[in-house]
């Protein structure tokens, strides 16, 4: 059996499990069952009906066809009392005995039970398969996608970082990983989608082609290529994400920023002169075959920007945790309208100006524009201009050097004209040699290996300006960050922890950083890829790439962002007293250099004898995680019984365990969230 089919298969196992409890038949007959009744027990008959969860199946007695008819997932189950074959969507299955009907109630061998539960499964998955969404290839539309897919490979490994970042953080090689997804769509496979529209609809709240591609139902070779290449990336490439945005352009978020270009442009707000970043990025969105492949968008001219993006209830959230002394403040994106929640944010800040504590908590926030964070946040916890540094290294490729120069001829305008620059210079910009760069600012810390990639710096000095409605927030501002924290959260989070502002806490963010970066329209399809251009560091040289923003204070054990700055609130000293538990601000090379030979760790420890999930610790710091055929090569480290293991874009931190060879590992991040695996 094909190892997909076998994930669906065993996905298929879980469904039917869950409607088809076996539990109850292993369970002792009522005390006052008949004779007869614990005699069929005996011999190893069950109770159809307390066999199976009735919040899961529909079951029905037909008197006049003396059968019972069982509806579960798409599948019908029929059972004739006295005869030894059950119908499976009307195919036949013969069993080792009849069922029994005693005292009204049927009787079904529970191995026959068995028998007709995996002849479901494969009902199921006929049924499963037949609606989903199936994209197959033409040999012609085969070709428009894979110079499409060449032109966008080509482009990211000559223009950009990540192929190392990629290595680093995957443990895999890029180029071979490029190569295996061409030989894919080489071999013309179909693409199946794991969702059928309608599940989507219901999961997502709207139908596929509104929230990301446009379907197209025709037999045109370059409709056929957008569907499938579209649906392809979103797929292949969504655990990059997270690196570099390397993802396509959504249709929901094509739609605000093509409309935010076109007022921008109508109304004079881009000067293709003064301004050369935002015109490509105008005609990039124009372009014919972008329009075509996203479809038309309505768009007022004259109305303000600020109009086009989405107005979000529930947004923003807001709690007073201790009346006049802690305030929490929760935002769930930045892809939004910063009006709009800004009727909530306002309010509540000036309601809790005089508090001594504002928590704000970004944790799970993707990101979106950093004008909401900057404008509704930011402005609010000053009285003065505050300087904000950045530092983003560009590749010397044709395409990564031609957008730079529009970056910096655009931003040198406005240095060069904005009232009163003289006095605040609110935005300076600095180009010179990447080498040159580490070599003169002593980046002790930069990842020398990725020079390969990389050509030039641009040091970019920003201004943060206070609000100009008047609230301010005085007291300790703490940002609660995590995993999930990415692109302008991870750029918010490095803004205030550089700038004091905040004191950081949680774990580390996703480590995609919101930075300089072009959307790549594909010649035949014209989807739309997001490419970042801009590899970004601390001020030490740390990569925020490969590792993330590190919080000031890490997640006490036992306790979520939340409850550790409470902690912290209520008890000055907490973070002392915790620090003996873990300190992972300055572990960037975890697992090198060690020797854990004779730990009781190593070895192979898996969650059944199938092998299905194993770790397999070495005594060299390094450990192979996962299922077959996608299992990770990692770094771990141990001290007392803590287990910290190096993911790339963040450190697992887990207590263990171990008892009579079983492994139990509990996170000291995630309340609740315990395994355990058993000796190889």
């Amino acid at each position: 059996m094909k190892k997909s089919k076998k994930v669906i298969v065993a996905l298929m196992l879980a469904t039917i499990m869950a409607a088809f409890s076996l539990l109850p038949a292993m369970q002792p007959m009522a005390v006052m069952a008949t004779e007869s009744q614990q005699d069929l027990e005996e011999r190893g008959f069950v109770p159809v009906r307390e066999t199976l969860d009735e919040d899961y199946v529909t079951i029905t007695w037909n008197r006049a066809e003396r059968n019972i008819h069982i509806a579960v997932r798409g599948v019908s189950i029929v059972f004739n009392p006295g005869s030894n074959v059950a119908y499976v969507n009307d195919i036949a299955v013969e069993m080792q005995h009849a069922v029994i009907l005693q005292g009204g109630v049927s009787y079904i061998y529970l191995d026959d039970l068995i028998l007709v539960i995996e002849a479901a499964m494969d009902a199921y998955y006929a049924v499963l398969v037949a609606d989903l969404l199936n994209l197959p290839l033409t040999e012609e539309a085969r070709d428009l996608v894979l110079y499409d897919f060449d032109f966008l490979m080509t482009t990211i490994l000559e223009n950009t970082p990540w192929e190392s970042v990629i290595n680093r953080r995957f443990d895999m090689d890029f180029s071979e990983y490029i190569a295996e997804l061409r030989d894919f769509i080489y071999e013309m496979h179909p693409l199946t989608f794991f969702y059928t529209l309608e599940e989507f609809e219901d999961i997502f709240g709207m139908p596929l082609y509104e929230m990301w591609f446009p379907i197209r139902d025709d037999d045109d070779p370059r409709s056929i290529a957008a569907n499938y290449l579209s649906y392809f990336l979103w797929s292949v490439m969504a655990p990059l994400e997270g690196i570099g945005h390397l993802f396509p352009r959504e249709l929901q978020t094509y739609r605000i920023q093509y409309s935010a270009l076109r007022i921008s442009y109508h109304q004079g707000n881009i000067n293709r002169e003064t301004d050369p970043s935002s015109a490509m990025r105008h005609d990039t969105f124009t372009h014919p075959d972008v329009r075509w492949f996203y479809g038309d968008v309505e768009v007022d001219l004259y109305a303000e920007i600020e109009s086009v993006f989405p107005e979000v209830p529930d947004n923003v959230t807001t709690e007073i945790i201790t009346p006049g002394e802690v305030a929490y403040i929760r935002i769930n994106s930045f892809a939004t309208s910063a009006e709009y929640d800004d009727l909530v944010i306002a309010p509540f800040l000036e309601e809790v100006s005089d508090f001594n504590h504002l928590i704000i908590d970004i944790r799970g926030n993707g990101g979106g524009f950093m004008f909401n964070f900057t404008h509704n946040i930011a402005g609010r916890l000053i009285h003065e201009p505050v300087a904000f540094y950045s530092h983003q290294f560009f590749s010397g490729g044709d395409i990564a050097v031609e957008a730079m120069n529009a970056l910096i001829a655009s931003t040198q305008y406005w240095i060069d004209n904005v009232e009163n620059n003289d006095v605040y210079q609110w935005y300076t910009i600095e180009v010179m040699p990447a080498q040159q760069f580490i070599d003169e600012r002593v980046k002790a810390y930069f990842n020398t290996y990725d020079l390969e990639h990389l050509d030039y710096v641009l040091v970019e000095r920003d201004w943060i300006f206070p609000t100009d409605d008047g609230i301010t927030f005085d007291g300790k501002v703490w940002l609660l960050i995590d995993a999930y924290s990415a692109s302008a959260s991870s750029h918010a989070a490095l803004m205030l922890m550089d700038t004091g502002l905040a004191t950081v806490v949680g774990s580390n963010t996703s480590g995609v950083m919101a930075t300089h970066h072009i959307y790549l329209p594909l010649p035949n399809t014209g989807l739309l890829f997001r490419i970042d251009l801009g590899y970004v560091t601390d001020a030490y040289g740390n990569s925020l790439e490969v590792y993330g923003i590190a919080p000031n204070v890490r997640n006490f054990f036992g306790m979520d962002a939340l409850e550790t700055v409470l902690e912290l609130i209520a008890n000055p000293y907490a973070a002392e007293e915790h620090r003996e538990e873990i300190d992972l601000f300055d572990i960037f090379d975890l697992g090198f250099d060690v020797d854990f030979t004779g730990h009781p760790l190593i070895g192979t420890w898996a969650w059944d004898n199938d092998d299905a999930f194993i770790y397999e610790f070495r005594p060299d710091g390094t450990v192979t995680r996962g299922f077959d055929g996608t299992r990770a090569e990692l770094y771990w480290y141990t001290f007392g019984n803590n287990l910290l293991i190096d993911v790339g874009f963040m450190i697992e931190h887990w207590t263990f365990t171990i008892e009579d060879g079983v492994l139990t590992i509990v996170s000291a991040q995630v309340p609740g969230l315990t395994w355990s695996y058993i000796w190889r």
